[in-house]
């Protein structure tokens, strides 16, 4: 119980972070977006000290489905849109992203993997956004950016090799096919692709 009450707090701490960082005046609507975009990744990691079963710790997951779908539905927390002011539901598959992450999580020998593959949705896609929104001159496919698809492998790459130090060339594969993956999946549908490629892979080939 108290591993949910601190999971709940610790994601309703961020949201609040975020919504504040919203109506600061020198501060991106993005940049607060991707803010929490990034930051609540950061759950997974926590998680294995909070529960010892992944069968409490998917509920977490599992119920911001839910409520992300709600709030998208009905635009409550309007920071949380996309700069196109399209509604969209990249929240609710990030969550679902983070519900099958969870299963993963407590396989035996898969935490790196589910690591790598969490970090990279919440990192290099996060940053690779805000690389696009705010550095972006080339435009390589649709409103994708050349800066940000190097970002997204610069950094899906950095992670890998932290966690996978002596697997070198396979992590440089896997950034290659994470970050053309992320190229061709629009409104939000990366929050599933990327980890799920990196998952896949992860498992295959480390």
């Amino acid at each position: 119980m108290m591993g949910l009450i601190l999971s709940y707090g610790f994601i309703g701490a961020l949201v609040g972070a975020s919504f504040l960082l919203s109506k600061l005046p020198f501060i991106h609507s993005e940049g607060a977006r991707k803010f929490l975009h990034i930051s609540v990744v950061h759950w997974i990691v926590i998680a294995p000290f909070l529960f010892d079963e992944w069968t409490l710790a998917i509920i977490v997951p599992l119920t911001f489905i839910f409520i992300n779908a709600f709030v998208a539905r009905h635009d409550i927390l309007s920071f949380m849109k996309p700069r196109d002011g399209l509604t969209e539901y990249g929240s609710v598959l990030y969550a679902v992203s983070l519900t099958f992450l969870t299963f993963f999580l407590y396989r035996d020998g898969m935490r790196e993997t589910v690591y790598f593959a969490a970090l990279t949705m919440g990192y290099a896609d996060g940053l690779s956004a805000l690389a696009g929104t705010f550095f972006g001159k080339i435009k390589v496919y649709k409103n994708k950016t050349l800066i940000g698809v190097l970002t997204m492998f610069s950094i899906t790459a950095l992670i890998g090799i932290i966690l996978f130090p002596s697997q070198i060339l396979v992590v440089l594969l896997i950034s290659l096919v994470t970050a053309f993956t992320e190229l061709y999946f629009f409104r939000g549908l990366d929050n599933i692709s990327v980890p799920l490629m990196v998952l896949i892979l992860g498992v295959m080939l480390l």
